[in-house]
C-alpha cells in the first residue's frame, strides 16, 4: 500500500496490523513518514506492485469554502488532486482511493465525477475494490469536532480495516 498525505497515519493502520508492506509519505516530518516531502513535486519510487494507493489530501480550503460563515469566495487549491492522480498514473495500483470531506464535491466533480461512496464525513473518489463501509462508531465525531487537526484528519479505523478486507478479498 502507498498511503498519500498519511498524517498519522489512520488510512494504513489496518493494513500494518495485517503486515502489509505500507509506504506512507507526508510534507511534514513530524509523522516519522517513509518519504517525507511535498507530493505536488515529488516522484515516489515504485515499491513494486501496489496493491492500494491511498490519497487523503488536505481539506481545510474545501471544509472553509462548504461552511456559508467562513467562505473566502476563493476556489480552493486542485494541486493535490491532481498529484494524487499523476501518482495513480505513475504507480499504477490495483486500486485506488481518494478520500476527502463533503466540501470537496463541487471542485473535485470536473476531476472525477461524483463520490462513489461515502460514510459519515468521508467522502470516496477511485477505483475502489467492492468494499462494504463501516457503520463508523460514536468516536469518529468526537475526532472531527477536535481542537487538534491531527486528530480530526485521521481516517477511522473502521473504514481502513474494511478496505483491508476489501482489498484481500478481490
Amino acid at each position: 500500500m502507498v498511503d498519500l498525505f498519511a498524517g498519522m497515519g489512520g488510512a494504513s493502520r489496518a493494513m500494518r496490523e495485517r503486515a502489509w508492506e505500507v509506504v506512507t509519505v507526508d510534507l511534514e516530518p513530524r509523522f516519522a513518514t517513509t518519504i517525507t516531502g511535498d507530493l505536488c513535486s515529488l516522484s515516489i519510487p515504485s515499491p513494486g506492485p501496489v496493491d492500494l494507493l491511498w490519497a487523503s489530501p488536505p481539506c481545510d480550503e474545501f471544509s472553509r469554502e462548504d461552511m456559508p460563515w467562513s467562505r473566502t469566495g476563493r476556489a480552493p487549491s486542485l494541486a493535490c488532486i491532481e498529484a494524487t492522480l499523476r501518482h495513480v498514473e505513475e504507480l499504477r495500483p490495483r486500486f485506488w482511493c481518494l478520500e476527502n470531506v463533503r466540501g470537496a464535491r463541487p471542485w473535485v466533480r470536473d476531476l472525477l465525477g461524483p463520490p462513489m461512496l461515502s460514510t459519515g464525513p468521508v467522502y470516496l473518489w477511485g477505483r475502489l475494490p467492492a468494499v462494504l463501509l463501516p457503520r463508523l462508531d460514536a468516536g469518529w465525531k468526537q475526532r472531527i469536532t477536535s481542537a487538534r487537526p491531527d486528530l480530526r484528519a485521521c481516517l477511522p479505523y473502521e473504514l481502513s480495516r474494511a478496505f483491508a478486507l476489501a482489498v484481500e478479498r478481490a
